[in-house]
């Protein structure tokens, strides 16, 4: 089960035992938005969307889900740190492929996949934005998934989420 069945702000929230109202946005753009002209008290979203605000004091970054501080925002404590330690998100994009395509493509999707991912240019690009390449290759890629969909079961079972 991906982490998007999920939204961020439920399954935050549910981890730090506090009550929210999920407000679903179709771009994190309105949401800044929304947040900076007082229509809403906070908003999960990504660092480098956000950092700029918190920088100019706009926002007050109160944490970071990553395992690591941000170097785009230093001084902001991880939800760890924080003294959540449960509370950990990481935005992740993976390409997919029907299950009925030809090994031999499949493999070069791979191929070209690993070879950009390795690629110090677009390495440099991401670290721009306080990215990464994280897993690289499509075994990691899986394992990951897999992780994640452990790590959130409890939580999607919790709210009586079930799947057909």
């Amino acid at each position: 089960m991906p982490a998007s069945l999920l939204s961020p702000c439920e399954s935050r929230a549910r981890e730090a035992g506090i009550s929210v109202t999920h407000i679903p946005y179709k771009s994190s753009g309105q949401s800044v938005v929304d947040v900076l002209g007082g229509q809403v008290d906070a908003i999960f979203g990504d660092i480098s969307t956000l950092a700029p605000h918190a920088q100019s004091g706009a926002v007050t970054a109160l944490a970071v889900t990553a395992p690591r501080r941000s170097p785009l925002l230093p001084n902001t404590p991880t939800t760890a740190e924080a003294g959540l330690p449960e509370i950990r998100t990481v935005n992740w994009f993976g390409l997919h492929a029907l299950a009925r395509t030809p090994p031999a493509v499949l493999e070069r999707l791979k191929t070209a996949v690993r070879a950009a991912q390795l690629d110090p240019a677009y390495q440099a690009s991401l670290a721009k934005l306080a990215n990464t390449t994280g897993t690289v290759g499509a075994e990691r890629f899986a394992e990951m998934i897999q992780d994640e969909a452990q790590r959130l079961a409890p939580i999607v079972r919790s709210l009586g989420i079930t799947f057909n």
